[in-house]
């Protein structure tokens, strides 16, 4: 066969081992998902099954992000051993395909998989995520802190009691969470207009906001000034960042954006910058998990030893999330770079299913 016929062949059938293979860990993860919220499910009496079911549908996408590499993994490793066991690939080794040929469809396919990942899946999977936090938070955590960032400032609200109070500033300073141009409004559990406070500056103490050269109205009484004003609240810095949209619930193009107004009000990026770095780095990991199973699935099947072949590659796998698990804590932390941690274990897993086929190849 003509090696772009069989170059076709290949990249078919490792298309269909990989989709195979996500949708199987799909319908796993959905089924896990929805039990699990089912049984949350029974200590509120408002969610019922459907719902449950819905929140696990809403869920699925962002899960499925986080398994891409280990469906192209092993559906590779499949594809690479059933070509083994029907001789197809010995055939095309002896008319002279080497592992590079072999392997060329396939890299391609799983770059345009991992671009298809970033610019296709990841809105539909953003979006999706959004909603479903949106629906737990509704159903399951009604006391979340809740954020929303604008090009003029930042709103936040929080609960005190059976009240609700909203905050609105323009600026801040992240370091002791000092924030300007303020203004404040809270309701009582009805929804109804209690009061609003009007300050030049509020800073975030242990357990309250102390606001200064603040007015204070209610109802329809005048305007009060004071020169300092507490209000209690249980928030703190780490809970403040936190209950910004999550990186997970923005699509990629929103990304940048959205790090320039968090950087502008004042306030720290790196989850967001790590979540946008990370996706780019998608098709790069994708190439590097075929060269991984192209090392324990490219050999000669009279030799045997497909359980170590499967068995090294699940540890391959798992020393991958792992190894990017600590990178992606060590970039959070700031101890190293953003690009670092996010490109790191990509590179360093290309350059080892790189070196480790040349080494077989060419000795």
């Amino acid at each position: 066969m003509p090696f772009g016929i069989m170059s076709r062949y290949l990249g078919r059938q490792f298309l269909m081992a990989v989709l195979f293979l996500l949708a199987v860990l799909s319908g796993v993860v959905l089924l896990f998902e929805f039990v699990e919220l089912f049984r949350r499910a029974g200590d509120h009496e408002d969610v019922t099954g459907s719902m449950a079911f819905t929140l696990a549908v809403l869920k699925l996408p962002r899960t499925v992000e986080q398994i891409f590499h280990v469906a192209v993994l092993f559906g590779s490793m499949a594809a690479f051993m059933r070509l083994n066991r029907s001789r197809e690939l010995v055939i095309a080794r002896a008319a002279g395909m080497s592992v590079w040929q072999i392997l060329a469809p396939l890299i391609v396919l799983a770059i345009l998989i991992g671009v298809a990942r970033v610019f296709v899946f990841n809105p539909v999977a953003a979006t999706m995520f959004g909603r479903y936090e949106a629906l737990e938070d509704r159903y399951f955590d009604h006391n979340r802190e809740a954020m929303e960032l604008t090009r003029n400032g930042f709103w936040l609200r929080q609960r005190n009691g059976d009240e609700t109070v909203t905050i609105r500033a323009t600026a801040s300073q992240l370091g002791d969470v000092e924030i300007t141009d303020v203004m404040v409004q809270v309701f009582d559990s009805d929804d109804t207009f209690v009061r609003r406070i009007d300050a030049q500056q509020g800073h975030l103490r242990e357990g309250y906001w102390e606001f200064v050269d603040a007015w204070t109205t209610e109802g329809q009484q005048a305007a009060e000034f004071h020169a300092t004003l507490s209000l209690s609240t249980d928030l703190t810095r780490e809970s403040i960042v936190d209950s910004f949209s999550r990186p997970e619930t923005l699509a990629f193009w929103e990304l940048p954006d959205f790090i320039d107004r968090l950087k502008t009000a004042g306030f720290g990026a790196v989850r967001h910058e790590l979540h946008f770095h990370t996706l780019l780095a998608q098709p790069s990991l994708l190439v590097a998990m075929v060269l991984l199973s192209a090392v324990f699935s490219l050999r000669n099947p009279r030799r045997g030893g497909t359980l170590i072949a499967i068995i090294g590659a699940i540890v391959a796998g798992f020393l991958v999330f792992v190894v990017n698990d600590i990178v992606t804590a060590f970039g959070i932390a700031e101890t190293i770079p953003v690009v670092m941690a996010a490109w790191t274990p990509p590179i360093v897993t290309l350059l080892i299913g790189t070196g480790l086929l040349l080494h077989r190849e060419d000795g």
